[in-house]
C-alpha cells in the first residue's frame, strides 16, 4: 500500500492528472439529499423553448451523480487483464478515471460498475483516497446498457443530474465535465463530441462505394449528462422494447427528446486497444513536463 501511495502522489505532483486537485486531501461531508427544482414553465415563457422544460434543472447546486462503467471484459486489448485494470503511469486506468470525477466537489455520488467478480477492486483506493461514502462499486451486467442500468438503480432520485462515463476514458478533465453539467442543466441531455476529421467511406465487402459527407458528423464521447427522470424513462423504455444502443444518448433520442452538443476534447480518448494504451502513455508523458 505504501508503494502504491507513493506512486499515486508522484503522479499527482508531476501532472498526468495535473488539473485534478489533490484527491488525497480530507473532503468535507457531501450532502446526498440536495434537491433540484425542475423548471415547469410553458414553452412560450421560456426563451429556450426548443428544450423540454420537464427536463431542465434550475438552481446552482443540483444533486449530481456519476456512473462510471467499467464492467467490460476488454477482449479487443488482447491482454490477460481487462483494459480498465491495466496500469497507466503507476495506477490502473480506472483509478485515473475515478480521480477525475472525485476531484469535483459538486459530484456527490460516484457509482463504479465493475465485473461481478471484481467488485472489491477499488476497495484499497477508496481507503487510500478517502472516498468512503462517496465512491461505491456495484456489479455490472452482460451488456454495457445493462451495466448502466445497474449503476442507475443504486442512485437516489435526489440526484438531479446523472453523468455516465466510460471507465477507460482517463483524460476527461474538469472543464469538460463541467461543460457537460452546465449544458445538461438547461437541456436535460448533453453529450460531448468532436468533429470528425477523417474522410469517411462507405464500403460493401472489400469495395468502397461512396464518400460520406462529414461536415455535420461528430464523434460522441463521455461523460454524457442527463436529468435523472429523463435517463430513468430512457432506460426503462429501452428495457421494455428489448433495445440496446451504443450509448445513453441514443436511448434518449428514441423518446423524441433533444440532446445538446457540448464541445469535447481530442485528448479524451477511449482506451480499447493496445495502440490506444500507447497513446495514453504518450499523453501522460507530454503532460508530465508541463506540471514541473
Amino acid at each position: 500500500m505504501a508503494a502504491r501511495a507513493a506512486a499515486g502522489a508522484a503522479i499527482t505532483r508531476n501532472g498526468c492528472a495535473a488539473d485534478i486537485e489533490n484527491a488525497r486531501r480530507g473532503r468535507r461531508e457531501h450532502q446526498e439529499s440536495r434537491k433540484s427544482e425542475v423548471v415547469r414553465r410553458k414553452s412560450g415563457d421560456n426563451p429556450l423553448s426548443t428544450y423540454d422544460s420537464r427536463y431542465m434543472v434550475r438552481g446552482e447546486n443540483p444533486g449530481i451523480a456519476a456512473i462510471i462503467v467499467a464492467a467490460g471484459a476488454g477482449h479487443r486489448m488482447g491482454r490477460p487483464r481487462p483494459k480498465q485494470f491495466l496500469e497507466l503511469a503507476g495506477l490502473p486506468v480506472l483509478v485515473h478515471t475515478v480521480r477525475r470525477f472525485a476531484a469535483l466537489d459538486e459530484i456527490t455520488r460516484i457509482v463504479v460498475v465493475l465485473p461481478p467478480d471484481k467488485t472489491d477492486f477499488l476497495e484499497p483506493f477508496i481507503l487510500e483516497y478517502r472516498w468512503r461514502g462517496r465512491v461505491l462499486a456495484t456489479a455490472g451486467g452482460e451488456h454495457r446498457q445493462d451495466s448502466v442500468a445497474a449503476g442507475f438503480r443504486v442512485l437516489s432520485p435526489n440526484a438531479g443530474l446523472v453523468l455516465v462515463h466510460d471507465g477507460v476514458r482517463p483524460f476527461a478533465d474538469s472543464e469538460l465535465i463541467r461543460r457537460v453539467i452546465e449544458k445538461a442543466k438547461v437541456c436535460g441531455a448533453a453529450v460531448p463530441a468532436v468533429p470528425v476529421s477523417d474522410t469517411l467511406k462507405r464500403a460493401e465487402g472489400e469495395m468502397l462505394v461512396a464518400t460520406v459527407e462529414r461536415n455535420s458528423l461528430y464523434a460522441a464521447q463521455t461523460p454524457q449528462g442527463f436529468h435523472y427522470a429523463l435517463l430513468a424513462e430512457a432506460l426503462e423504455r429501452a428495457r421494455r422494447d428489448g433495445f440496446y444502443g451504443t450509448d445513453e444518448s441514443v436511448l434518449v433520442e428514441r423518446l423524441g427528446r433533444k440532446v445538446c452538443l457540448v464541445e469535447g476534447s481530442r485528448l479524451n480518448i477511449k482506451i480499447t486497444s493496445a495502440e490506444d494504451l500507447l497513446l495514453a502513455e504518450a499523453i501522460c508523458a507530454r503532460l508530465l513536463p508541463a506540471a514541473q
